[in-house]
């Protein structure tokens, strides 16, 4: 077990299951505050010992994972940034996307591990090599299929949007395994469900209310593919221990 001095909001598991990435940082209002906002540890699974980190990141980290085929760690950060790193060399830093101009909040790896889509808290959409590297082309990426959907835009999400523009914001995504369910939350703390890809404009959803925060990652659970989990923002995690699961 590994107890931890700064809050974390990015946890993901490696493909292999060996070890997770803890992305370390506390809510937007309090990110820069501490010296470790920025940092990653990687942990043993077996044990949750660490046995890497590092510290590149000047705020905090909002979405990790690791690359589908397990070469590749990203992290998506609050200073506008997203890192890459080789873990078959000792973490050993790739590059840097530097393009977003806001907090980059969510992101997804294509199926071969080449790319990234990418979303910042301003709106924008954008793809990435795993090695920082702009991809401007949007033909090269339109047929790419994806491992995942927590990027709340682009047209498999855009159906999750409403027809006014001051209704409430779509902030978090998820699809199931089986990818026919589309996870949506919003900056209202409403959780929705809809049909994937859901590309009609306004599309019909099952809404769940009772949240009092905005849901900033929505995620499916690996045990029960097709169940879904939240977790709400401002409010930060609390500092301390890591328990096995």
């Amino acid at each position: 077990m590994t107890t931890l001095d700064t809050p974390a909001r990015a946890v993901s598991y490696a493909p292999d299951g060996d070890f997770i990435v803890v992305g370390l940082g506390g809510d937007e209002k309090t990110t820069g505050l501490s010296k470790k906002d920025g940092a990653f540890v990687i942990l043993n699974e077996a044990d949750l010992t660490i046995v890497y980190e590092a510290k590149d990141a000047k705020a905090a980290v909002l979405d990790a994972k690791f690359a589908p085929n397990g070469d590749a760690l990203a992290l998506s950060c609050a200073d506008n940034y997203i890192y890459f790193y080789d873990t078959s060399e000792d973490y050993e830093q790739l590059g840097v996307a530097k393009r977003a101009k806001a907090p980059v909040t969510n992101f997804d790896f294509s199926d071969d591990s080449g790319w990234i889509q990418a979303t910042c808290d301003d709106g924008e959409l954008m793809f990435f090599k795993n090695n920082g590297a702009f991809q401007s082309n949007l033909n090269a990426v339109k047929d790419t299929p994806w491992s995942s959907q927590n990027c709340p835009y682009g047209w498999p999400a855009f159906g999750s949007w409403s027809r006014h523009a001051d209704a409430n914001q779509t902030v978090s995504a998820d699809r199931s395994e089986s990818e026919s369910i589309l996870a949506v939350g919003d900056n209202q703390g409403k959780v929705r469900l809809l049909r994937f890809p859901s590309a009609a404009k306004a599309a019909l959803s099952h809404d769940y209310r009772g949240h009092s925060a905005r849901v900033a990652k929505v995620r499916r659970e690996e045990k029960r593919k097709d169940k879904f989990t939240r977790e709400l923002t401002p409010t930060p995690p609390p500092q301390g221990s890591l328990r096995q699961l």
